[in-house]
């Protein structure tokens, strides 16, 4: 009987590394995510480092409403 249960025992184990896993993939995603919308902004020029610093200082008003770039607006 104990031959049936070992192999289940492994499989438990196999489930909380595989969480484990899965919880550092989508930590290693959000972070490359943000990484790579901060660097295509500031690539596109439309960084703004005085909002970036307001934000993240706590000194931001909450948007007004969906953002629109125009082409007239673009900084290039």
């Amino acid at each position: 009987m104990w031959g049936i249960l070992r192999p289940l025992s492994g499989v438990g184990l196999l489930f909380g590394i595989d969480r484990v896993l899965a919880i550092a993939t989508s930590t290693t995603n959000v972070i490359g995510n943000s990484v790579a919308v901060l660097v295509l902004a500031k690539w596109e020029r439309m960084f703004d480092q005085q909002k970036f610093d307001a934000y993240v200082n706590g000194r931001h008003a909450p948007p007004a409403g969906p953002v629109t770039v125009r082409a007239t607006e673009h900084p290039r």
